[in-house]
């Protein structure tokens, strides 16, 4: 819930999008982990027709949209886009904590207190039922 990602933009710049030149006589080119990664699932048929039954069977869902995002309109994402949807959609509010085993319950929701007493609420987050 709290990676440098959301309060250093150069990570922003690393792994979503940055220009680049390679010699001053070439053109500027953009760059980045994840607008290289998508840039290759767009090249893909198969990945683009399945990402459009994907938006159509799921058109107001999570489902429907690209983890990565589509590689024409990843440089149009600012830092400050990008933090604010982790704030809005990376709470724990929009998260299910699950646990396993045969430790105290009262020790672990106190772990758990600890941890999650640093959120406030979200009213951006929409919890299910």
């Amino acid at each position: 819930f709290h990676p440098r990602a959301i309060s250093d933009p150069m990570v922003h710049a690393q792994e979503g999008w940055h220009l680049e030149l390679e010699n001053v006589e070439d053109p500027l080119t953009y760059k980045g982990v994840v607008y290289n990664e998508m840039k290759g699932v767009y090249s893909s048929p198969d990945s683009l027709l399945q990402r459009e039954a994907q938006q159509s069977i799921f058109p107001d869902n999570a489902y429907g949209v690209d983890s990565g995002g589509d590689p024409v309109d990843i440089p149009n994402l600012s830092f400050e886009q990008f933090a604010e949807f982790h704030a809005k959609f990376y709470h724990p509010a929009n998260s299910r904590i699950f646990f396993a085993g045969d430790d105290d319950v009262a020790e672990r929701l106190e772990i758990m207190a600890e941890y999650l007493g640093d959120f406030e609420a979200s009213p951006e987050s929409k919890p299910g039922p």
